[in-house]
């Protein structure tokens, strides 16, 4: 009997408490455990299959480029209520994520941490892969600030009595769960990092006014 992955075990255990924002720090990582995911886990319902089919439909009428390539996988687990959200996927293909993920017709989305700031989209839980990421020059764990600002997703208002936050460790290394603090909540500094990665971007999905 083949073992199951590890997000696949997280999923079977919080199945009671979806959907669940699945907090990953790389963006291969996100796609790669959706794929796992996808290969157990089927969460819609037929009729909801259909409304998902019609909304990817509409967006492919306007763009029929949408999913070609390595995204045709992302198609393909969205009609199963699973999807993935990180800064390579087009503003198009983050739409359709961000609205089926709205309309509750996504159980368990793996994002990267720029699905928490700016954008009001609550879950009934978050589930952290680890709580160590790689900040530009090192392997660290996570501040105070940075884990309160994901895990602080958890709760639906008008759904969910409580929210539940879920650190996916493994047993040896008990340390990084973090002993996070709300009241050491670091103070916010802007770092923005203008890249060659993103002045390609901005060339690729902006029109010069914008």
């Amino acid at each position: 009997m083949l073992q199951k992955s590890a997000c696949v075990e997280v999923i079977d255990a919080i199945q009671d408490n979806l959907p669940a924002l699945y907090f990953v720090f790389s963006r291969g990582k996100t796609e790669w455990l959706a794929e796992e995911l996808g290969r157990e886990w089927d969460f819609l319902f037929p009729e909801e299959k259909k409304a998902v089919e019609d909304i990817i439909r509409d967006a492919e009428k306007i763009n029929n480029n949408l999913f070609t390539g390595r995204r045709k996988n992302l198609r393909r687990l969205l009609l199963q209520g699973i999807g993935y959200h990180h800064a390579g996927l087009s503003p198009n293909l983050k739409e359709i994520v961000e609205k089926l993920y709205e309309i509750r017709l996504i159980f368990v989305l793996f994002c990267t941490e720029t699905f928490a700031v700016g954008i009001n989209f609550p879950a009934a839980s978050t589930v952290f892969e680890s709580t160590r990421k790689w900040d530009g020059e090192s392997h660290r764990g996570l501040l105070n600030r940075e884990f309160f600002q994901m895990a602080g997703r958890a709760g639906r208002r008008g759904y969910d009595p409580v929210g539940h936050v879920y650190i996916r460790i493994e047993e040896k290394s008990i340390e990084q769960t973090g002993f996070f603090n709300e009241n050491e909540v670091e103070p916010v500094r802007g770092r923005l990092i203008i890249s060659p990665n993103t002045v390609l971007s901005l060339l690729r999905w902006k029109t010069d006014d914008e």
